[in-house]
């Protein structure tokens, strides 16, 4: 369960290129055929990451071999407040391109999200 977690913090930590390399990838391999970073179905895809992490977390959260201490809960349950925000409140333009390279929104993620992954590095 922790693999599935720290594989959703890697891809909230990256950088918007790869973030939307990712995405881009994975609605290819959906649907097989080549998808644009304008396509329609990017704005989809992107929220994806901010639903893989809401399940990853959720899995980690019920698993008792899963042991996190409250600083790393804490960080955890902040980008997840964050993201909610941003599904909840943002609007679509979060989650097109220009929104997941300039956004405020997006760059406190991707703190959280690295910020994160140091302290599941450093977990006993």
């Amino acid at each position: 369960m922790i693999e599935r977690l720290i594989t959703s913090l890697d891809a909230l930590a990256a950088p918007a290129d790869v973030q939307l390399r990712r995405i881009a990838d994975n609605a290819a391999s959906r649907t097989s055929s080549a998808v644009t970073e304008a396509s329609a179905g990017a704005v989809a895809d992107a929220r994806d990451l901010a639903f893989e992490f809401a399940d990853a977390l959720l899995l980690a959260s019920d698993c008792p071999q899963v042991l996190l201490n409250g600083a790393q809960r804490q960080v955890l349950d902040a980008l997840d407040e964050q993201l909610e925000e941003m599904l909840r409140e943002g609007g679509v333009h979060l989650w097109q391109p220009p929104g997941l390279r300039e956004s405020v929104e997006w760059r406190t993620a991707r703190r959280l999200a690295a910020e994160a992954l140091r302290m599941l590095e450093t977990r006993n």
